[in-house]
Formats: structure tokens, C-alpha cells, sequence
């Protein structure tokens, strides 16, 4: 997590204007400014908060897109990535700048899982908060799965944590589905 996507780009060793994730707190505050129908605007909050998913949303395609978001716009559409962590939060809550979030390892390199995973990868300068303690053992740690979702549907962009167990995305994609809130 990062104030600016350089930053990210920077550790990660890719080109510093490579698309970087929007980290969203509160996906409902930000539903008149995507390209949503009612299915989507019922999946995206559950998406990103409780299944912990990055999502590629299309933008508004009649307004602005929203500045803070420009560094998370590719091919159309607004990378967002929103789980909440409540031990992170009275620090988050003090940043006053849109914050950018990508996976803890260096391109091309294995998922940093750990704080020590990721110190082992990324450059010595990149402070590496160690939650590590806090981590809850009962749930796969890594990168996550990124979707991009349309008319209700969610179609797999990047394998990750998510879908890992499954024998397809698609059939991990079709369970999501089920399991999603508010279906009809």
C-alpha cells in the first residue's frame, strides 16, 4: 500500500506507470461513479469487502474519471481492491491521500506471504509493516484472485488465493455466484 502508484511500481520492479489498484474503504460511497447495473451494484461491496477480490469495474463512460483513480485505469476499466483490516485501520484512517495497493512481491516472483516474504523481495528501502502475528492462520494467505465483473458475472482476469482450491475458474467463479448476496 502506497500514496502514489510510483511507489508500488518502484518495489514491485515494473514500469512506474504500470496500473496499480485503488484501495476502496467503502464501495457504496463510490457506485454512481462505475459503470454498474443493479446486479453489479448489489456484488461489487461484497466483492471487494468480504471476499477480499480485486475487481476491474467500467468507468462512467458520460464523466470524469475521478483523479484519484487515473493510476488505477487500464483498458477502460477501474482497478479496485477494498478488504478492510481492522488492526490497519487507525493508520489508515490518518492518510488523507487516495491510497494504491498491489500484491507484496516483485513481479514475476512467488506470492510474498509473510512479512519476511516480502522483505526477501522487495528493495531494502520499502517499509514493510509486519502484521504477521495478526494474521488469522485458518485462511490461505497470498495474492488475490482479480475479476472483472459485467452484467452480474464475474469472469477471472488473474488466478490467485481465491480460486486456487478450485478445479476451474469457472467453476470457482459459478460458487461465488452462489454464494453472492442479493441474487436473482
Amino acid at each position: 500500500m502506497a500514496t502514489t502508484p510510483a511507489a508500488i511500481n518502484d518495489a514491485k520492479g515494473r514500469p512506474r506507470d504500470q496500473a496499480v489498484a485503488s484501495w476502496v474503504p467503502d464501495a457504496t460511497a463510490i457506485l454512481s461513479d462505475l459503470s454498474l447495473d443493479d446486479r453489479d451494484a448489489a456484488l461489487l461491496p461484497w466483492l471487494l469487502h468480504t471476499e477480499g477480490l480485486t475487481v476491474l469495474i467500467a468507468a462512467q463512460a458520460d464523466q470524469a474519471l475521478r483523479p484519484e483513480w487515473r493510476p488505477s485505469h487500464r483498458d477502460g476499466r477501474v482497478l479496485l481492491f477494498g478488504l478492510p483490516w481492522e488492526p490497519l485501520a487507525p493508520i489508515l484512517n490518518q492518510v488523507a491521500s487516495p491510497l494504491y495497493v498491489s500484491s507484496a512481491n516483485r513481479t514475476g516472483t512467488p506470492s510474498a506471504v509473510t512479512a519476511d516474504d516480502a522483505r526477501a523481495q522487495l528493495p531494502s528501502e520499502t517499509f514493510v509493516l509486519d502484521g504477521d502475528r495478526l494474521r488469522d492462520r485458518g485462511r490461505t494467505h497470498g495474492s488475490t484472485t482479480m475479476v472483472a465483473l459485467h452484467h452480474g458475472g464475474v469472469e477471472v482476469v488473474r488466478n490467485g488465493i481465491h480460486d486456487a482450491a478450485f478445479d476451474s475458474a469457472q467453476k470457482w467463479g459459478e460458487d461465488l455466484l452462489v454464494r453472492a448476496p442479493h441474487r436473482t
